[in-house]
This record gives C-alpha cells, sequence and structure tokens, in this order.
C-alpha cells in the first residue's frame, strides 16, 4: 500500500521503496527521530485515512468528513468535492463544523477555480509530476472547462517519472473533457488543447475527444483569432486528422476576417497545413 514519509509527510506510491521527494527509505524515520527497535509496529495507525485512487492522504486539523457521504474533505474546501455538499453541519477533526460559504454562490465558485488554476500552475513549475498526477486525480470533480485544459495541456507537455500515474491521470481528464467541459470551451482552449495533443511526444488513443473539439471549434470559430486559426490547422494535420469541411471553410473565413493580425508564424503554420 502507498505510504507517507517520515521526513517530508508526501505521499509515496507503495511500489516505491524510498520517498521520491527527499529520498527517506522505506520504513526510516524522520531525522532526530529515535524509534526503540519493535516500537513502530506497537505505534497507533494514523487518524483517519483515505483513498483517493489509491492515493492515501492523512488527515490534517480541520479536515473534515462530509455528512451526506461520508468523504474526507480538506479543511481548505466548503463543500464536498464529491457530492457537493456544503461544509455547514458536517464534522471536522478538530472537534466543531465552523461556519462556511457555499462556493457555487457570491463568486466563491470563480474563486477556487482560480486557485485551482493558480495550485495546478505551481504544481508543474515545481517539478514534482507525481504529486501533480495526484492533483489532477484529487480535484478533479472541481475542475472547470478552464482548469480541465490548464490541467490537459501541463500532463501532456511534462516528462512524468511515474507514467503509470500521468496515464491514469490524463486518461481521467480525457474523460471528464469529452463529456462534460468541451461543450463550454471557448476558441482559445479548443485550439489550445488540440496544439498540446499534437505536440505530446506519446500519440494519446483520444478520436472521440479529438471528434468533440472539432465540433465545439465549428460552433465558436467566429472568436477565433490567427493565432487559434494556424495551431488549431497545424494541430489537425500534425495528428493526421481531415476536420469536417464545414469547420475549415468557416476558420477560412475567419481568417480573412482578421488576417491584418496574422504574424509571420502564424501564417506559416496555417500555410504547413495546407502543403
Amino acid at each position: 500500500s502507498d505510504w507517507t514519509c517520515p521526513q517530508c509527510s508526501s505521499i509515496v506510491f507503495g511500489r516505491k521503496n524510498e520517498c521520491f521527494k527527499c529520498h527517506t527509505p522505506k520504513g526510516g524515520t524522520a531525522k532526530g527521530d529515535s524509534v526503540p527497535k519493535g516500537a513502530e509496529a506497537s505505534r497507533p495507525p494514523p487518524k483517519a485515512l483515505f483513498t483517493v485512487t489509491g492515493i492515501e492522504i492523512k488527515q490534517r486539523r480541520g479536515d473534515w468528513t462530509c455528512s451526506a457521504c461520508s468523504t474526507l474533505v480538506f479543511a481548505r474546501k466548503d463543500e464536498c468535492f464529491k457530492c457537493r455538499t456544503p461544509k455547514s453541519g458536517s464534522h471536522s477533526s478538530n472537534g466543531g463544523s465552523g461556519g462556511w460559504q457555499d462556493a457555487r454562490g457570491g463568486g466563491g465558485s470563480k474563486h477556487i477555480q482560480i486557485q485551482l488554476n493558480k495550485d495546478l500552475l505551481v504544481v508543474a513549475k515545481s517539478g514534482d509530476g507525481v504529486h501533480l498526477c495526484a492533483l489532477v486525480v484529487e480535484r478533479l470533480l472541481d475542475f472547470d472547462a478552464v482548469n480541465a485544459a490548464t490541467a490537459y495541456r501541463i500532463l501532456l507537455t511534462k516528462t512524468v517519472r511515474d507514467a503509470w500515474a500521468r496515464n491514469e491521470a490524463l486518461t481521467s481528464l480525457e474523460r471528464v473533457l469529452r463529456d462534460q467541459h468541451v461543450k463550454d470551451f471557448g476558441a482559445r482552449e479548443c485550439a489550445n488543447t488540440l496544439h498540446s495533443l499534437a505536440k505530446a511526444e506519446d500519440q494519446r488513443p483520444c478520436a472521440d475527444l479529438i471528434s468533440a473539439l472539432e465540433s465545439r471549434a465549428l460552433v465558436v470559430q467566429g472568436g477565433f483569432i490567427p493565432q487559434n486559426i494556424a495551431n488549431t490547422l497545424w494541430a489537425f494535420a500534425t495528428l493526421g486528422h481531415q476536420p469536417e469541411d464545414a469547420l475549415v471553410a468557416g476558420l477560412m473565413a475567419r481568417a480573412l476576417e482578421v488576417q491584418g493580425d496574422f504574424n509571420p508564424q502564424d501564417i506559416a503554420n496555417t500555410l504547413w497545413a495546407f502543403a
């Protein structure tokens, strides 16, 4: 099973024999700890462990249990990420229930989505690919269209040592994008997602997602700027995907409308797509 590093508290996959972050060996102790022989076995298990797709998370002070579905939720969240039940009335790990503000009202939801994007970018910049995958899996149900597109773009272009964790996160994102979020995409999200797919080192088996992006691009084609047009056409050509004639005609008509805004790179990518 997965284990918690005693030195830095990172969650490590069970098959790993040392912490990926600080390299403390599995079964070791934190620096400065003195554990008598045999004492480890007598220690009580960590309080309130829960699992998110095989990742064990230790409950911390302020975390609370959803009164509707019994899911353990981080203290900073005002509603259950699984069933959306508000924090009010649920049980906190410090014995209290505390006040709450419905994240779906008063602009709270928008704040959560902005913070999620910041979290994704910070973890990505840290180079910790395993934690990035864990963050995506854990918060997947909280993502809006922009969060999902951002997470997918980052994972497609990032090298993660644990290929299994990366594939699991990408597969989950592809399913959620296709079924829930592509319908809310604007021109930028459509173009950027297709462009990232085309640039990925591994060819993703996601024909359904590509088709969904193509259909959505046809709906929002009037919002495409030159870079979106160039990236979309370049991506289709690179992926070997022939888009519907209606989309090609629509993008070309839009290109004529904004032709004065094309830069040399946009022109080159667009012409290459038709070569």
